[in-house]
């Protein structure tokens, strides 16, 4: 992973230039290669100052690192919401809840299944069904959030990340 301490010298130095009063410098912790040119990303606290400055430490005009900074955007983006809302979601225990809902739904109909009236029966399928559905979209949710993770250490390991992993 990039750190500020791992960073080149020289594009240190670079980024250096263009802190304001000594604030914190932050390094996105992968070169973004986007169509064979690599790129550092770096934000600066306090203020919502980017900079894009390419391998050979060439700081371009923004019409020519936008992609580099979209496409860094858009993966840092991504995974802060996923790490803040996907994995808080998965981590709710919504899973087990509807899992145990099921059960009980399953349970109770075959309780009631030869006294109740056929409407209560249909009412107990389709409330099972709902719970069913939850529990297929919440397995497909915490695949993601693993999935999201998985690609986020890689790239990580890596120190790249491609515009394929942004997608």
């Amino acid at each position: 992973m990039i750190t500020i301490k791992s960073l080149p010298d020289h594009i240190l130095n670079i980024a250096k230039g263009f802190q304001e009063n000594n604030k914190q410098i932050h390094v996105f912790p992968s070169l973004l290669d986007i169509e064979g040119d690599r790129y550092y990303n770096f934000k600066f606290s306090t203020k919502r100052g980017q900079l894009i400055v390419r391998e050979d430490g060439a700081v371009l005009p923004i019409n020519q690192v936008k992609k580099a900074f979209v496409y860094g955007l858009v993966y840092n983006t991504s995974f802060e919401n996923i790490t803040e809302f996907g994995l808080e979601w998965v981590e709710s225990g919504t899973l087990q809840r509807y899992q145990k809902l099921c059960r009980i739904l399953t349970k109770l109909s075959s309780t009631i299944h030869q006294q109740a009236p056929q409407e209560v029966i249909k009412s107990l399928t389709n409330f099972k069904e709902c719970a069913d559905e939850i529990i297929k979209e919440q397995k497909n949710i915490e695949f993601v959030v693993g999935k999201s993770f998985e690609l986020a250490s890689k790239t990580n390991d890596l120190e790249l990340v491609t515009m394929d992993d942004c997608i």
